[in-house]
């Protein structure tokens, strides 16, 4: 796989002028910093799990981390480095408070900071897709193993949570307008309608090191698997921390094709995770 790059989506350049306008540079400084962070709590938990990440693109609440063809063998797993995010800002945030409370002169240097991890968490908890609340209930969804349709229900409560913040914008322009929730709903329709989906985690097929381990000898895992399962059902049953084996079997239970992890790698590479085994043989 390529090395990591870091690219800035247009919206996030937008949503800094609007900062800047602002006349605020450290308020600014502050919400580049948390997003930072954020991104990099991510890739950190990505990396623990043993995934690679092939690019970090960078929008107005976080990153585009989210492509269609995300490879995760495990629904826990996806759950968890989609909350590693906030999950960061979250314990930045505590931090800040305990500077706050231990030395009060902190909250000086510190309130942009504060305020910019706060926003960052509240905005990547909101469930449209590709913000981390959004990554989390597709993750649920696509437990019943159909990506398409986990996808299509996903990106429909992004579609709601937009129109009711649009909603909200209009109301408020009847008493004291908030153009927050305008400007909210404008950046999160952008994001569904204009997601970066060259932008994914995949699996590290590798694992760990397995010719060390093979040198002192190691476990097989043998699956046997029918030939109407899909790529992304075969993946979840891996286990990284044994050499695995699959062998495909037909109505009949007899086995047709054996695959060794090499060969199975290969068809996670190049195909579609939705893709049913029969199509592959």
């Amino acid at each position: 796989m390529a090395k990591l790059k870091v690219k800035f989506h247009p919206l996030f350049w937008i949503f800094l002028v609007i900062l800047l306008f602002s006349n605020n540079f450290i308020s600014v400084f502050s919400y580049i910093f948390c997003v930072f962070l954020h991104e990099l709590g991510h890739f950190i938990m990505a990396s623990f799990l043993g995934y690679k990440l092939n690019k970090i693109n960078f929008m107005p609440f976080g990153a585009s981390l989210s492509g269609k063809e995300n490879v995760f063998y495990k629904m826990k797993h996806e759950i968890l480095v989609s909350i590693a995010g906030p999950i960061t800002n979250l314990i930045l945030l505590i931090i800040s408070l305990a500077l706050f409370w231990c030395f009060p002169v902190c909250y000086i240097f510190l309130e942009d900071f504060y305020f910019a991890n706060l926003i960052t968490l509240m905005f990547n908890l909101l469930p449209v897709y590709p913000l981390d609340g959004g990554r989390v209930i597709n993750a649920i969804f696509k437990r019943k193993g159909n990506v398409k349709k986990a996808y299509k229900k996903t990106k429909m409560i992004g579609f709601i949570v937009c129109g009711f913040l649009f909603i909200l914008f209009i109301v408020s322009a009847f008493y004291k307008i908030n153009f927050t929730f305008g400007l909210t709903a404008l950046f999160l329709i952008a994001g569904l309608f204009f997601e970066d989906t060259s932008c994914y985690y995949q699996a590290n097929f590798s694992f760990i090191n397995k010719t060390k381990k093979l040198n002192l000898g190691m476990e097989t895992q043998v699956l046997c698997v029918s030939i109407n399962t899909t790529l992304y059902n075969v993946l979840k049953k891996l286990n990284k921390f044994k050499y695995n084996l699959i062998n495909i079997v037909n109505g009949n239970g007899k086995i047709i094709k054996s695959f060794t992890e090499s060969e199975i790698a290969e068809l996670f590479i190049n195909n579609n995770l939705s893709e049913k085994l029969e199509n592959l043989i």
